[in-house]
């Protein structure tokens, strides 16, 4: 069995897109991405895509990502930490990126209560 990082082993579901993509792809080896002597390396995989593409990233650009779309979701830090196998909610924390999109919500909230009760000319306050 390989293990992570954190020598912890990490087992994710897969999801239709995802199954359909390693039915797709499959090989005769044991590998999702195998090289010359097993598997590749996944920053090697990784590297070989940015270049492809044109967009520059990492893997840990990725998990980036990924942590803070499911914190913009409304996942809780304890759910995006077992996503990315995390054992410390403070390596979690510095995954997830702060974004004005996440920041809408409350300042929607605070507009909505302060405009409730007055009529602004020229303005349409959101309903509750």
């Amino acid at each position: 069995m390989l293990y992570t990082k954190n020598n912890q082993p990490h087992t994710l579901p897969k999801t239709e897109v995802i199954s359909s993509l390693f039915e797709r792809n499959a090989n005769d080896t044991e590998w999702l991405f195998p090289g010359r002597n097993g598997a590749a390396s996944m920053v090697k995989v990784i590297e070989k895509a940015s270049k492809e593409t044109g967009i520059q990233f990492t893997a840990h650009v990725l998990r980036r990502t990924a942590a803070t779309i499911a914190a913009e979701h409304g996942f809780t830090q304890d759910q995006i930490g077992r996503l990315l196998n995390h054992t410390s909610t403070s390596v979690t924390d510095r995954y997830i990126q702060r974004t004005t999109k996440a920041l809408l919500p409350i300042v929607q909230l605070i507009e909505n209560e302060i405009l409730a009760n007055y009529e602004t000319p020229g303005i349409k306050a959101n309903d509750k």
